[in-house]
């Protein structure tokens, strides 16, 4: 198992990204 493989970096820098957007989103729209 690869821990610096390309691949499996863009995910994470993908999932941060998506957390970073939606987590603020989130917790507005929660209430």
């Amino acid at each position: 198992m690869e821990m610096y493989s390309p691949t499996f970096n863009f995910a994470h820098v993908l999932a941060i990204m998506f957390l970073l957007v939606h987590l603020p989103y989130w917790f507005v729209t929660k209430d």
